[in-house]
């Protein structure tokens, strides 16, 4: 073979001719773990190479590398996943089994949002509007976790003192105080355990030993929150 016919073949292999949703998925299915590892400092390069696709070909898929950051970040917090997996937990299991079952999804959840925010950091000119757009959308991603979760224990509600809302809410802020990597002097502090089982005996049994209850002594379901208004905290002169 000669120098000149050498230096006509590619070093990336032609990839196989797919969809432009197609390629994207597959550039993210490559990119994600590899943010994880090395967040914004990963090259398209080096994303090309576990893609198994030209590097130009990430290109014609994404506007940019930040292009193809935020769509790494958007997919992998998208709750169809997490909705998913809680739709295989079984139907059948009691109160107490299905919530233990929540409560791991949610755990894990929480542990690879953070891995992937904090390895990635946020973008250089992130904007007030940008920051408000991630809010939302993380607020929207929760909504329908939150739903999926109220319909799994739905059938349950007469054995709980709380509204299905209160019980997902109270099981997710336990989950994330003991479970969540920047709380975890809390942690510390407190030895609880995230373990799924422990926060569920916690959720429906409470501190006390014997927790069977004899009367209902609040009516949570009812309750009024009136949440503080801090605003005049966030504004006032720093002493």
């Amino acid at each position: 073979m000669s120098e000149h016919s050498l230096t006509r073949i590619p070093l990336v292999p032609r990839a196989t001719a797919l969809p432009p949703d197609e390629r994207r998925s597959q550039i993210l299915d490559a990119a994600e773990p590899l943010l994880r590892v090395h967040g914004r400092k990963v090259s398209t390069r080096e994303i090309a190479q576990a893609a198994e696709v030209a590097e130009g070909t990430i290109f014609r898929v994404f506007d940019s590398k930040e292009d193809l950051i935020n769509q790494t970040i958007v997919r992998a917090i998208r709750a169809e996943r997490t909705v998913a997996q809680l739709e295989e937990i079984d139907p059948d299991l009691d109160l107490e089994d299905t919530l233990v079952a929540v409560a791991q999804v949610l755990r894990e959840r929480l542990r690879q949002t953070f891995e992937l925010l904090r390895s990635i950091g946020p973008p250089a000119n992130a904007t007030e509007q940008d920051r408000q757009a991630f809010h939302d959308y993380m607020v929207d991603q929760n909504r329908l976790i939150t739903a999926a979760v109220t319909q799994l224990i739905g059938p349950d509600q007469d054995q709980l003192v709380l509204t299905l809302d209160q019980t997902v809410q109270l099981l997710t802020t336990l989950t994330m105080t003991v479970s969540h990597p920047l709380l975890s002097r809390a942690h510390e502090l407190s030895h609880l355990s995230d373990d799924p089982r422990a926060l569920v005996d916690l959720l429906l049994h409470g501190a006390l030993i014997d927790s069977t209850r004899t009367r209902q002594s609040f009516d949570h379901r009812s309750a009024d929150p009136a949440p503080m208004d801090i605003s005049a905290w966030a504004s006032a002169p720093a002493s």
